[in-house]
């Protein structure tokens, strides 16, 4: 699933399941910015 920046995404996730994440790629090349992953249980 491609998200474009900025994006907010809510997802379920049951235990024993897992979350990826692949940084953003320029031309071909995996940028040198940070970014941050922020996850969130809830009820």
């Amino acid at each position: 699933m491609f998200l474009p920046a900025n994006t907010v995404e809510y997802v379920t996730v049951t235990p024993g399941q897992n979350i990826a994440v692949i940084k953003a790629a320029s031309n071909g090349l995996v940028t040198a910015t940070a970014g941050t992953l922020w996850i969130t249980e809830l009820s």
